[in-house]
């Protein structure tokens, strides 16, 4: 398309801005100590018992589930109206609105005080708001939310795709979520020209 890797933050020699889901614990102390809710709504939510322990197959069955690479499901109803795309990978949720990324971490991968949920919220300033948001790269597979009685309020056939594009979040600057190995990454794209 014309376009190089590149930050904002750099010249277009093809610098690559990583975000690792690993840093996100780093922040998990800061938010500790909040009350447990709703990432996007910041209304209370039921706190859930713990899980029991898992077995040594479990836990490798959720390893293993944990190291795919992300996909991100296009919002049909299943979350929040807010969230364009959402992403699952074990014990954490990314939800990306028009301006903003939250990542939501439960309490098994939070270490959070007395297993409260921790939300990171991640924004950029002076984003254009406007900017056209798009799933990249779709997937063959499809996820249903068949939950209640009512086949009127189920979603079905939501489609998941590798990455999700912020077109021109900044003039002539895309941002561009995808994720490997439980990784969460982003990189902007810039058009040639870009500042």
């Amino acid at each position: 398309s014309g376009r190089s890797r590149g930050s904002a933050f750099a010249d277009q020699s093809g610098v690559r801005v990583i975000l690792a889901l690993a840093c996100a614990n780093l922040f998990a102390g800061v938010c500790a100590g909040a009350p447990s809710q709703h990432p996007i709504s910041r209304t209370p939510v039921r706190q859930e018992a713990r899980p029991p322990a898992l077995t040594g197959q479990q836990a490798a069955a959720l390893d293993a589930f944990r190291s795919l690479p992300f996909r991100f499901e296009a919002n049909r109803g299943q979350t929040d109206s807010r969230v364009r795309f959402l992403s699952r990978n074990g014990a954490q949720t990314l939800f990306l609105t028009v301006d903003e990324a939250v990542l939501a971490l439960h309490p098994s991968a939070s270490r959070s005080a007395a297993g409260r949920a921790v939300a990171l919220r991640l924004s950029w300033v002076g984003a254009n708001r406007n900017a056209r948001i798009i799933g990249d790269g779709e997937l063959a597979g499809k996820n249903h939310y068949l939950i209640g009685s009512n086949p009127a309020e189920w979603h079905t056939q939501v489609p998941l795709y590798a990455s999700v594009r912020y077109s021109d979040i900044y003039p002539g600057i895309d941002l561009v979520y995808h994720g490997e190995g439980g990784q969460l990454e982003y990189d902007f794209i810039l058009a040639p020209g870009a500042r």
